[in-house]
């Protein structure tokens, strides 16, 4: 019971540290106390008033038991946001390892925009998932209908929205977006309007433009990294309907700093871009040199294709075997050589070379 009980405690006391204003942070935290005692006294009281009527310790126990089944189910119809929260947390850190830059340009308080690249069918929960702050997003309309997603997307305070709207509607759902923004909420919108299935980062639409007009809040560039290759990404041409590449996939949640609202797309992207550019540095730990990867890919698929010019085609297997080959006759040429010199067309013939250098130690500098 006391180790449950401290998964109640510490967060409520960390949130009450948190988040008051600094003002009304005492306050708060002497309210807080003060409803403390007052539960122990009236806790007190109800175990005399239940021992009298001749209830045994269990009895008790299971009576606290359902009075706080009763508190819960009363707490989660009031915030089921707060719910929903916890259980997409313990959803996305249980299939990915999450990295988070650039948290401290989250603003605190008060009503922003996060612009951020569209990746998988899970980037919402991915940006639910790293950070404190509630976020509204404006989601596909055709995703919104749909009973069991519309079911958690209104839970969430999501906005539907849709290219195939009359323009009447799309004016509506950016008008509740910027008035969302300006009551001190954040919103995030995917500038690409569609989940990339190239792995690359598409033009971003002018539509958050118009959201951000006439509003004075911050807009926060944010870039997710890694999540391309994941089950739920479009790689290998479909959704789902693969297997993980590894456990825990690692990805990187990148926050920027704060732009105007008077920002253009263009310079939106920019920011993104850049993100994207801090972010790759980060894939250095998860991916293995040239000559390993070929090695290990040659071992696994030799008969798979691996490089064609024109008639000739060679598949793994037989690539490495030539490579490895000219790796033993060359070394001798390359004797006390660091880096060496290629001079040849970018052929089959010309990818074996630099491939046999690399697994002789060399570094291969084309010429050509």
């Amino acid at each position: 019971m006391g180790f449950s009980a401290g998964f109640f405690a510490v967060p409520i006391n960390a949130i009450i540290q948190h988040r008051p204003d600094p003002e009304k942070k005492g306050s708060v935290i002497g309210a807080a106390n003060q409803l403390s005692f007052v539960g122990i006294a009236i806790s007190a009281l109800l175990h005399f008033v239940l021992s009298t009527l001749g209830f045994q310790p269990p009895a008790i126990f299971l009576f606290g038991g359902v009075m706080t089944l009763a508190a819960t189910i009363y707490a989660i119809i009031l915030v089921p946001d707060s719910l929903l929260r916890l259980l997409v947390w313990i959803l996305i850190h249980s299939v990915y390892r999450i990295r988070i830059q650039g948290r401290d340009n989250i603003p605190a308080r008060g009503g922003a925009l996060f612009v951020c690249n569209h990746l998988s069918l899970v980037d919402a929960l991915l940006l639910g998932g790293s950070t404190e702050r509630y976020i509204r997003f404006l989601i596909y309309k055709g995703y919104y209908d749909r009973p069991l997603i519309g079911l958690f997307a209104r839970a969430a305070g999501a906005i539907p929205i849709s290219s195939e709207q009359r323009p009447r509607e799309m004016i509506q759902s950016l008008r509740a977006a910027s008035e969302a923004i300006r009551n001190g909420e954040v919103v995030c919108i995917f500038a690409e309007g569609q989940m990339t299935r190239i792995g690359q980062l598409l033009p971003f639409r002018r539509g958050f433009e118009r959201i951000m007009n006439g509003v004075d809040a911050p807009i926060i560039p944010v870039h997710l990294d890694g999540v391309w290759g994941s089950i739920f990404s479009f790689e290998r041409g479909r959704y789902l309907w693969k297997l993980p590449k590894r456990a825990l996939h690692p990805i990187t949640v990148s926050y920027g700093a704060p732009l105007p609202s008077t920002c253009t797309a263009i310079e939106v992207r920019q920011a993104v871009q850049e993100l994207q550019t801090e972010a790759y540095k980060e894939h250095g730990k998860h991916i293995q040199p040239l000559p390993y990867a070929f090695v290990k890919t040659a071992r696994r698929h030799p008969f798979r294709l691996a490089m064609a010019d024109g008639d000739k085609r060679l598949r793994f297997g037989s690539a490495l075997t030539r490579a490895l080959f000219l790796a033993r006759r060359l070394e001798t040429e390359w004797d006390g050589q660091e880096m060496v010199g290629i001079l040849l067309s970018p052929s089959p013939a010309g990818a074996m070379v630099n491939l046999a250098a690399l697994l002789a130690g060399r570094v291969p500098v084309n010429l050509n």
